[in-house]
């Protein structure tokens, strides 16, 4: 392989590393994904989504700052799914097939977030003050 064909091929790879980031990150608050997003304290909720068998119900919540939401692993024969938030340190939730996930949200902003086993499994939390 010549030189410049190498050259080519790491360029066109590192194009593609680029352009696949992301894994549907947010308009979150400062441009931090995680910012204002904490474990939930079992505490009551003011929304709940349903984990069902490749999609969230409902897909979009709108809820309070200082409010928390919890997501439920719901129905017979649910395959594993996650609730998981872009970026480095963001929360995530384990890949499960029953069970509940909560988290308080502090901050105003959209928080989109997604299933590591399933593309297009995702949703979104917007926060008003």
């Amino acid at each position: 392989m010549t030189f410049t064909r190498w050259n080519r091929l790491q360029t066109l790879a590192l194009g593609l590393l680029i352009g696949c980031g992301g894994g549907g990150g947010g308009a979150g608050p400062a441009g931090n994904q995680c910012v204002g997003i904490q474990n939930g304290t079992g505490a009551a909720s003011a929304a709940a989504v349903g984990v069902k068998d490749n999609f969230f119900d409902p897909s979009g919540v709108t809820v309070a700052a200082n409010s928390s939401i919890t997501w439920t692993w719901a129905g017979a024969g649910v395959e594993p799914h996650s609730v998981t938030f872009p970026g480095a340190g963001c929360p995530t939730s384990q890949t499960v097939t029953s069970g509940t996930y909560q988290l308080t949200f502090t901050t105003p902003g959209t928080f989109n977030y997604f299933c590591k086993v399933h593309a297009g499994m995702d949703g979104t939390v917007t926060v008003v003050n």
